[in-house]
């Protein structure tokens, strides 16, 4: 919870009343009843093949089709690298 200490952002230029509404807004999205938490495993960030597929086809780069078929493939290539079993384990303690 030290993260949340509104005064230690000053450190870094932000000022404190503007860090501490920030950090206040967060802190009640992690305290509300419907939250959704970013995944806490290995490869998360690998995890946004898919974002970067849809905004590809949305901007017009490639088609729908194509985005999917591109995102499943590289998609499967992590699960495949990062083992399917050792994902699914890893999540549901993630999930407390």
């Amino acid at each position: 919870m030290s993260h949340f200490n509104a005064a230690e952002w000053t450190i870094a230029g932000y000022p404190e009343d503007y860090a501490k509404q920030y950090l206040d807004s967060i802190l009640h999205t992690y305290e509300h009843p419907n939250r959704i938490v970013d995944m806490r495993i290995p490869g998360t960030g690998q995890c946004w093949i898919l974002e970067d597929a849809y905004t590809r086809a949305v901007t017009g780069e490639i088609d729908a089709q194509t985005a999917l078929d591109e995102a499943a493939a590289q998609w499967q290539d992590l699960t495949d690298q990062l083992g399917a079993e050792n994902q699914q384990v890893l999540y549901q303690a993630s999930l407390g």
